[in-house]
């Protein structure tokens, strides 16, 4: 009820998860924040951490790290630590496949959990993976059963049939359950539906980038905005793909260094 309203919401910030108790009055400004875990607790450094909720628990990567995060009970006013366990640990005792290591980014698209650019002794900028549909703990790759068939199990852009981005994977973008949309450093493509039902990979543009994991958001109608290296963009399936800022950005946005410092839009 309104005048009784006690819910709880969990965010995300910077390798952070957080906790908030809703006040009893609705109309407050204020809200009571508990922190339930930091870097120190999740092993999580880096500044651009990636994080994906799903079954009630969190998702997360930083190119390093694949931790899942399950928030445990907690009570107004007071928090408690999450339970943190190690994600390739899991899908390794489920014997499922073995979890993509040092992968920088991740999003979920159809129900399925995507890892991209692997960093690490063996980088990949260009690569993506994705879980079987519903279970991030499955990456078996090309199962074909009446309990896990190939139209659902995992896949990889290293199947010919899927291919990957000719270039370095910057930003995962689910565009609703219509299109998932890879950023690039300097092109952006694009799968429309699901692999595992004939979606691939195609080009969208080769103008532009995207400059960071999360230089882009969404408006109120579902319109797509992104940061690339030659402006302020927009995309929409009845419009296509705008740049809406002209050249006013392109003398600054072209000269930023990502690896140097953190963008978002």
């Amino acid at each position: 009820e309104p005048d009784n309203f006690t819910g709880q919401i969990l965010v995300h910030n910077i390798g952070r998860c957080r906790v908030a108790q809703l006040p009893a009055d609705i109309g407050s400004t204020t809200l009571a924040t508990e922190e339930i875990s930091d870097p120190e607790d999740t092993g999580i450094d880096r500044m651009g951490v990636s994080t994906v909720p799903f079954q009630n628990k969190w998702y997360a990567v930083d190119g390093g790290v694949s931790i899942i995060i399950t928030p445990t009970g907690i009570t107004s006013g007071t928090g408690s630590a999450p339970d943190v366990t190690d994600w390739a640990t899991e899908v390794q005792n489920s014997g499922q496949g073995a979890l993509p290591e040092n992968c920088r980014l991740n999003c979920l698209y159809r129900g399925r959990m995507v890892l991209a650019r692997q960093e690490g002794p063996l980088p990949n900028h260009s690569i993506w993976y994705m879980s079987r549909v519903l279970d991030p703990l499955d990456w078996a790759y090309a199962l074909d059963d009446e309990e896990r068939p190939a139209e659902t199990s995992a896949v990889a852009g290293t199947n010919e049939y899927l291919g990957q981005p000719a270039d370095a994977i910057t930003a995962l973008i689910p565009y609703g359950d219509d299109y998932l949309i890879f950023g690039c450093a300097k092109s952006l493509w694009i799968m429309e539906g699901d692999p595992g039902q004939g979606g691939s990979i195609q080009n969208l543009s080769r103008q532009t980038g995207v400059l960071d994991s999360r230089a882009w958001c969404y408006d109120e109608h579902g319109v797509l905005y992104f940061l690339g290296s030659s402006g302020l963009y927009r995309f929409s399936k009845q419009r296509g793909l705008e740049n809406v800022s002209g050249r006013r950005l392109f003398r600054f946005l072209d000269r930023i260094d990502a690896s140097q410092v953190f963008i978002q839009l």
